[in-house]
């Protein structure tokens, strides 16, 4: 059977044919959509991560600007002055004293503290922490803004939560009195960003003036490859993203593997649908091929089955049907002849 399989050249190309058709526009669909979907995915995470980013950056600076509302709005009691002028009595009033623990009494903030002109403590409101206070704060990394100082932060030591400070002049006609500074909570600040977290993936860091990188949980820490940053939330304060664990091409990697498994399946089963077809188009027209050489060798009593599908079995009938007028042909023609002969 294969070796009259072969002979049929024609057969042959017109399947491979068939099969080069079927497969290179499957293989050139699957590369447009694995290029397509990566495009779409690599566009996606960027914006979805820039969003995010975007995001925490207004989380974070709300926080800050609300801190240095609360810090504003000391600053501004006419009764501070009595804190800070040197030589004053240092008590303030009950209405004063509950304003104090008002703008304190939170889970964000462990106390607020006045300086005098010369820098020495006058007065401080612990709130929530038993931190020692700092006369001075000269060794602390600085930030500048236009209202207030950044300093620190420190991070967790000794059992102790982390914190910053936020610090701003008073000023009372147009000469500096003194200072007010809130002692804020790192964490409070540092999970504004909790939302960029991807477990296994990547996690956000916020990064100081000092190069050091704190994490959502306000610990300092050392991280991984950077991802991408945002923009400043104060000079030289930036998030970033650093990478760990998993690559953020996986989900596309493995959608690329299922794609190439699914082309190589779908080849395979159209090759050897194809090649099944072929064999069984070579089973189908190997009697005709008997026949006819059967017809050709001068057997016109040659019969071929008639139970192929569609076009063979209207062949089959038509090959029949020529081999029973070609006996008919040459049995009358030979009688004619002996007849003749007589």
């Amino acid at each position: 059977m294969r070796m009259e399989f072969n002979r049929l050249v024609l057969v042959k190309r017109y399947l491979w044919g068939s099969l080069l058709v079927a497969i290179i526009p499957l293989a050139l669909m699957a590369g447009l959509y694995d290029r397509y979907s990566s495009y779409l995915h690599d566009k996606l995470i960027v914006e979805r991560i820039d969003g995010d980013l975007q995001t925490a950056i207004v989380k974070m600076q709300g926080f800050l600007d609300t801190q240095i509302y609360h810090l504003e709005n000391l600053a501004d009691l006419p009764e501070i002055g009595d804190f800070l002028v040197s030589g004053k009595t240092h008590s303030a009033s009950p209405q004063l004293t509950d304003f104090f623990y008002l703008i304190t009494n939170g889970q964000d903030v462990y106390g607020a503290e006045f300086f005098d002109v010369e820098g020495q403590l006058v007065h401080s409101i612990p709130t929530r922490s038993a931190l020692t206070p700092l006369n001075t704060y000269h060794k602390l990394p600085l930030v500048k803004t236009k209202t207030v100082d950044i300093l620190g932060p420190i991070p967790p030591e000794n059992g102790k939560p982390g914190w910053f400070v936020i610090r701003k002049d008073v000023i009372r006609l147009g000469e500096k009195i003194g200072s007010i500074v809130l002692k804020v909570r790192l964490t409070s600040l540092t999970e504004q960003a909790s939302l960029l977290y991807r477990d296994g993936v990547y996690q956000p860091f916020l990064n100081t003036a000092s190069k050091a990188s704190y994490s959502v949980l306000g610990t300092k820490e050392v991280p991984g490859s950077v991802i991408t940053t945002s923009t400043a939330l104060l000079p030289g304060w930036t998030i970033s993203l650093h990478s760990y664990g998993k690559d953020l091409a996986d989900p596309r990697l493995y959608i690329r593997y299922l794609l190439l498994i699914f082309v190589a399946l779908s080849a395979f089963g159209i090759v050897a649908l194809f090649v099944h077809m072929s064999e069984r188009l070579a089973h189908l027209i190997s009697p005709l091929n008997e026949g006819a050489r059967s017809i050709a060798n001068g057997d016109f009593s040659v019969r071929v089955s008639e139970d192929g599908p569609g076009e063979i079995r209207s062949l089959a009938k038509s090959f029949n049907e020529m081999s029973s007028r070609l006996n008919s042909l040459i049995h009358t023609r030979v009688d004619s002849e002996r007849r003749t002969a007589l």
